[in-house]
């Protein structure tokens, strides 16, 4: 404790119960409040909810890393049998193309046929090609046939 003006501050050491005179100032130790505090749980979700957790996880990783491919087909009658046009939906998928390609080889090794393989040109609104547009030239209109 500091009085004002007294200069130097006094100190003193009092046990429980014991009335200890500061400078002028009593000072009274009633008691000391003994308590603990322990917190003990026991959840036994958790591992179920850590291993839904990696199986979530780890199906968004295979999810992104390995994408769908699918092929989609038309058949249509010819003068001759059948006609079946093929796409897959690979557009960046890489790997997706040379799969695409290996069914197409597959298939025509196995029904002794030689596939024609054509790239559409997809139309827009304003007749212009994206296949013109990808190559980095500009749009052209697709030609008309000559009457």
């Amino acid at each position: 404790v500091e009085t004002a003006g007294a200069g130097e501050p006094t100190a003193a050491i009092a046990t429980q119960g014991e009335t200890v005179d500061l400078g002028g100032v009593r000072v009274e130790f009633v008691r000391e409040g003994r308590f603990a505090l322990l917190q003990i749980a026991r959840n036994p979700g958790i591992p179920i909810f850590i291993a839904a957790s990696l199986l979530l996880v780890g199906g968004l990783a295979i999810t992104f890393y390995f994408p769908h491919r699918r092929v989609r087909g038309i058949v249509a009658a010819a003068e001759n049998g059948s006609v079946a046009h093929l796409a897959p939906l690979a557009k960046r998928d890489w790997s997706g193309q040379r799969d695409f390609t290996r069914l197409l080889e597959e298939v025509a090794s196995r029904l002794h046929l030689a596939p024609e393989v054509t790239t559409p040109a997809h139309r827009g609104p304003d007749g212009t090609t994206a296949s013109s547009e990808k190559r980095g030239g500009r749009p052209q209109p697709e030609p008309t046939p000559a009457d």
